[in-house]
């Protein structure tokens, strides 16, 4: 299997998140990453100011420039913008395998998805996903709030896209003030649905600006890299976990800081 992936997301400036940081993981982790943008954003670590989303023509060009030329194992989606972004994405990656961040807030609550476009982020996007890794808050837009129990809502997502196999449900914003943060790993076998919980002490810091994005990069390098689903959700929660400690004692910014990626890059000096 080669190790050439693409990321479609929205681009930040300040390195933490979006592209940038998808970029970054995919180098620290040894595999080859591509990039179509989605949208372009005015942020640094204190917040998002301003949001300009791309032409949904534009968005469809970038990835087909990609895909007609390199070989693709795997494609990851971010930020998307609204529904004419997702659309064009969508329908520019029918038959890969996904693996679908739903970005729909920034970490200060700015919606960076229309909320009127959620239908059509189902049809295109999430119909069409092989692997979704939601935080909490997100999850519960995917489950139309009918459910308030992460495993629940889960299953419940599940079930409504035949495709998906598997959900990863981010464990930072459940029980956000315990002592453990817990990744959820839901897996479907067969008729069934396989549950895996993958726990770190939790890290009390500010400093996670970028911790989803740079989350579903890892598993899509992992998974690159010849990795099984469960076996890639572990190593990319493990090394988020570490990223996030590096972090707490590592300052960038005024505001929440980003993941040091760099302290985990492989050593080029016999290179």
């Amino acid at each position: 299997m080669n190790k050439n992936v693409l990321s479609i997301a929205g681009s930040d400036p300040s390195g933490g998140a979006g592209i940038q940081a998808d970029l970054k993981t995919f180098t620290s982790l040894g595999v080859y990453g591509c990039a179509a943008l989605t949208s372009l954003t005015v942020q640094n670590t204190s917040g998002v100011k301003e949001i300009i989303n791309l032409d949904p023509a534009f968005i469809r060009s970038q990835i087909e420039a990609v895909l007609e030329d390199i070989d693709i194992s795997f494609i990851k989606t971010g930020m998307l913008g609204n529904s004419r972004g997702a659309m064009a994405a969508g329908e520019s990656v029918r038959g890969y395998f996904l693996i679908c961040d739903p970005v729909l807030f920034s970490k200060s609550g700015l919606s960076l998805f229309d909320n009127d476009s959620m239908d059509v982020f189902e049809n295109y996007i999430a119909s069409e996903s092989s692997i979704m890794t939601p935080n909490y808050d997100e999850l519960l837009i995917l489950s139309r709030h009918e459910e308030d129990d992460p495993v629940r809502a889960g299953e419940k997502v599940m079930k409504k896209f035949d495709r998906l196999k598997a959900i990863v449900i981010k464990g930072g914003h459940i029980n956000a003030g315990g002592p453990i943060s817990s990744d959820i790993l839901l897996v479907r076998d067969g008729q069934s649905i396989k549950r895996y919980d993958f726990v770190h002490p939790r890290v009390m810091t500010e400093n996670t600006h970028g911790t989803g994005c740079t989350f579903s990069s890892a598993l899509t390098a992992f998974l690159a890299r010849g990795g099984d689903i469960i076996n890639s959700v572990r190593k990319a929660s493990d090394y988020v976990n570490k990223l996030i400690r590096f972090a707490a004692k590592y300052k960038i910014g005024k505001g929440n800081g980003p993941l040091p990626h760099f302290l985990l890059c492989p050593d080029r000096r016999k290179i």
